[in-house]
């Protein structure tokens, strides 16, 4: 009787994200690195007398716990990775701008005392620069703007940086009831408020630019009561040149976390933890399969 094939698995295809109670795929997550998924015995060892090793010992119990090196920011995965939100922003060949929200403070943003809103700056389109930015109330009537960044400084006109707080007006710009006043080399502007412009000093509000772009994605976490969910995995190795092709299904498991570095001159990754549990109606945990190939 000849000896039967190996069962191999070679390199990794992809990790699919299922929701647990549907069983709908989520997403595929394909740019990713090792995965590591090992099943570990826990054994109760009988010690006794002078004995140093154990004279005898049983399993107890078997568990998974592992991690995926994820090279990819997965914004539809955010409730189920990070307990977040994730947002997608449409195709907007002109850019668009994030509506301006107090930050310190209430009178900044303010229909009719402080600047009601933020918008495009017509025919400046081309200085629109990525990021967000900070309004910082100097007068009842005047503000500066900062930058948190000067990733995007040289888009379009340059934008100066004025000093090392960031800060990119090298005047204050005067707020006027109803009338639009634009930052300078920006491509936005502030239009003031319907009623007598009053802001308090030192009061702030932000807004971020989107410049011309093919969709915007974000992903929010860390708000007040988030949960957790659960999810199931199917887990796919390379298919082969002899047309194998491995995967493991695994129908209860949680997937947490998310990269979160950024290499010097090299891209981001970070580890996906994966924990493994056996499913309350399917009577398992992991199951894998081995569909050999036949040279075709």
């Amino acid at each position: 009787m000849a000896k039967d094939a190996k069962q191999l698995m070679f390199g990794i295809h992809g990790v699919t994200i299922i929701d647990y109670w549907t069983g709908k795929p989520v997403a595929e997550l394909d740019v990713i690195g090792d995965l590591s998924l090992p099943v570990s015995a826990e054994v109760e060892s009988l010690f006794g007398g002078s004995h140093v090793w154990p004279v005898a010992g049983e399993p107890k119990t078997l568990s998974c716990d592992g991690q995926v090196t994820l090279k990819e920011y997965p914004e539809d995965l955010a409730e189920y990775l990070v307990a977040g939100v994730g947002a997608k922003v449409a195709a907007e060949s002109t850019g668009s701008v994030v509506a301006l929200t107090n930050d310190f403070g209430t009178s900044v943003m303010s229909a009719t005392t402080g600047i009601a809103s933020v918008g495009l700056k017509s025919g400046k389109t081309a200085d629109l620069k990525a990021g967000m930015y900070l309004v910082v109330a100097t007068a009842a009537g005047a503000v500066d703007v900062y930058a948190y960044s000067s990733v995007d400084a040289k888009k379009g006109t340059d934008l100066t940086i004025q000093d090392d707080e960031m800060k990119i007006t090298a005047t204050p710009l005067t707020i006027t009831m109803g009338a639009a006043t634009e930052i300078p080399n920006l491509g936005v502007e502030l239009t003031g408020g319907s009623g007598t412009i009053g802001m308090t000093i030192g009061d702030t509000a932000v807004f971020e630019i989107y410049p011309p772009h093919a969709g915007v994605e974000t992903m929010t976490m860390g708000q007040a009561n988030a949960e957790f969910k659960r999810v199931r995995l199917f887990l796919a190795a390379q298919k082969r040149t002899t047309g194998e092709i491995g995967y493991i299904y695994c129908p209860n498991a949680l997937a947490l976390g998310l990269p979160g570095a950024m290499a010097e001159k090299g891209w981001s990754d970070g580890s996906l933890s994966l924990s493994i549990f056996t499913h309350e109606t399917l009577g398992f945990s992991m199951k894998f399969t081995n569909i050999k190939g036949i040279g075709v």
